[in-house]
């Protein structure tokens, strides 16, 4: 009872550590287009989550955008799958203004390598959360900007994305039921 208990805890405080966005999720279809999604006046402690669901299976794209290195955690169905890769500040990058890394074309900043990127596959019906994790000082050693924003875009998979492979818990237990249907037989 105590290990039921205790499961249900760990599981009450899990879900209460990840906070979900209270909308509908955001449709996220396979047709190249991405998506932008900026958000005004926030602050360290009151950072964003935003929720997509797939519509078809695809590669995913995500980037940051406008100013240079703000960073996410990406959560597929609820399950971290990484960050962003890691950029420095733009303090970091040279220059004294933060905008001169500034970068409005989603294309052009996943391709510039200074803003933060993730790419990774998934399948029609999955929920992908973005939660930003990092935004840069306005100056150097100064406040957080007050704003984010990143672009997201999925790409059909050739195919429908392939074939389904099953886990290996499954054909391990497949696997045991023959040996044992074997073993049953050949006992008689």
């Amino acid at each position: 009872m105590r290990i039921l208990k205790a499961t249900a805890l760990a599981l009450i405080l899990a879900f209460a550590s990840f906070q979900i966005s209270e909308a509908a999720p955001i449709q996220l279809t396979t047709d190249n287009k991405w998506l932008t999604w900026q958000e005004e006046e926030i602050s360290i402690g009151d950072f964003f989550n935003v929720e997509y669901q797939l519509t078809g299976n695809a590669n995913v794209y995500i980037t940051d955008l406008f100013v240079v290195t703000d960073r996410y955690e990406i959560f597929l169905n609820g399950n971290s799958i990484g960050s962003s890769i890691y950029k420095p500040d733009w303090s970091e990058l040279g220059g004294n203004d933060p905008y001169e890394h500034l970068e409005f074309d989603p294309e052009d900043a996943f391709e510039s390598g200074k803003f933060s990127k993730l790419i990774f596959q998934g399948k029609s019906g999955d929920l992908i959360t973005v939660k930003l994790t990092h935004i840069p000082p306005m100056w150097v050693g100064g406040s957080p900007f007050f704003d984010s924003g990143f672009a997201i875009k999925a790409i059909a998979q050739p195919n429908g994305g392939g074939e389904e492979v099953p886990e290996p818990a499954t054909i391990g237990l497949l696997s045991a039921g023959f040996a044992g249907l074997f073993l049953l037989r050949r006992k008689k």
